[in-house]
């Protein structure tokens, strides 16, 4: 219909906008304190917008998904850590690789809702727990100008 997606940082984050035919109007799909950081794409025959954001921490990235009008905003990858999400071409689903500070990194197939199918890549790798690694522990330091 002419209409586009457009990611800007307008309302001070990183948001997704759908700009309507004419240009003249940009209604934010995504909004809040947080950031869009990767746009996967649309099924434009759901009506569905993939993405990853911030959304539920600030230090890492997880897979949502967002209905063009801005509405059933999902979270696909619920574990916190590092995502790389790969779609098939029709969006319905998609390769999920998940690490994080505490595990290796693991690739799966999930279908276009999240839902877990089945492993690909599993890590069977021993080492975190024959070094006896530790847990990584983030803090936060307050500084003068907050």
């Amino acid at each position: 219909n002419g209409s586009f997606l457009w990611l800007s940082e307008r309302d001070g984050n990183q948001h997704i906008y759908h700009v309507t035919e004419e240009g003249k109007k940009a209604v934010a799909v995504t909004k809040g304190p947080w950031d869009v950081a990767n746009y996967y794409g649309i099924d434009e025959e759901n009506q569905w917008i993939y993405f990853s954001a911030t959304k539920n921490t600030g230090t890492s990235t997880q897979g949502f998904r967002v209905k063009l009008s801005g509405e059933q905003l999902t979270c696909l990858t619920p574990k916190l850590g590092s995502h790389s999400l790969r779609f098939n071409d029709e969006f319905t689903h998609f390769v999920h690789t998940h690490s994080s500070t505490t595990s290796l990194s693991q690739t799966h197939v999930r279908r276009a809702d999240g839902k877990f199918l089945h492993t690909i890549a599993p890590n069977l790798d021993d080492r975190v727990r024959y070094y006896k690694i530790r847990d990584q522990e983030f803090v936060q330091v307050p500084t003068r100008d907050g």
